[in-house]
């Protein structure tokens, strides 16, 4: 059976942000795990210590997944999988353990994933699942007013915002990895729109708009980008929009599930 001495070696580890033994340690831990009895769903023979060591180690191996991986998609994956492990602990047992430090960031980060994936349905079903004393929770609202933001366009406001209140930087680090997401995806929205809406814009006016702090950073983005549509002119000061063919296939795009987020909340209302 898993033992306070592995919790704590796996506490030290995360505190000096060595990653690759919190992976070995959760490892470990996990099989262990899998020899409890007392862990939803059956609890056969309902444990309260196997059910706490249980809920922690899927808690540090929820964030893991967010601070060690490099590749986003392995990363949001790995979150995902262990945050399903985790909801039987916070909603089920919930009222018969004790209350979880990580317990309301962990479910901001995840609902900061399904804003991010654009899965809106899912947002509202996993908010409801949430307690509205528990949505007042820094860690909560801050998606929440994200999810307002990005409804009403203010990009600016997505752009610029940052969890405040996170007392623990790993948890503060976590919600960086997804807002870095939200803030690419942002970027390509306006960027699709250059474009369509104007023949040419300076290179400080793109700065501005693609909301970059410099135009080291515009140059980079605009060479990993690589868009064909895009011509800069001889003197470097500004970017020609050559129209694209229009597309056959239309792509769903931030807009577009703005305006179905608003179909549906018309009918549920």
């Amino acid at each position: 059976m898993a033992n306070s001495v592995d919790l704590v070696s796996l506490r030290q580890a995360f505190a000096a942000r060595n990653w690759s033994a919190c992976q070995t340690i959760i490892s470990q831990l996990k099989i262990q795990i899998t020899s409890f009895t007392g862990l939803p769903p059956l609890c056969e023979l309902p444990n309260v210590q196997e059910q706490l060591i249980a809920r922690e180690v899927y808690e540090h191996a929820a964030l893991l997944s967010l601070l060690q991986g490099t590749d986003r998609a392995q990363s949001v994956q790995g979150f995902e999988r262990n945050f399903c492990q985790l909801k039987p602990f916070y909603f089920d047992l919930g009222g018969s353990l004790p209350a979880s430090p990580l317990m309301h960031p962990i479910l901001g980060l995840n609902l900061l994933r399904l804003l991010v994936e654009s899965r809106m349905s899912e947002f509202h079903t996993e908010l409801e699942l949430i307690p509205a004393a528990d949505r007042q929770n820094p860690s909560i609202e801050f998606p929440l007013k994200l999810e307002r933001s990005l409804m009403e366009g203010s990009y600016q406001k997505v752009m610029a915002a940052q969890l405040n209140g996170a007392n623990v930087p790993v948890v503060a680090e976590s919600f960086s990895f997804f807002m870095n997401v939200l803030r690419d995806t942002v970027r390509e929205e306006i960027a699709d729109c250059f474009d369509k809406a104007y023949s040419s814009l300076s290179i400080a006016s793109m700065q501005e708009m693609l909301m970059f702090s410099s135009t080291d950073e515009l140059w980079a983005y605009m060479n990993a980008k690589s868009r064909d549509s895009w011509v800069l002119t001889k003197d470097r000061a500004r970017v020609s929009f050559n129209p694209r063919p229009a597309s056959s296939t239309p792509i769903p795009s931030t807009f577009d599930v703005a305006l179905s987020y608003a179909k549906e909340l018309e009918r549920i209302a």
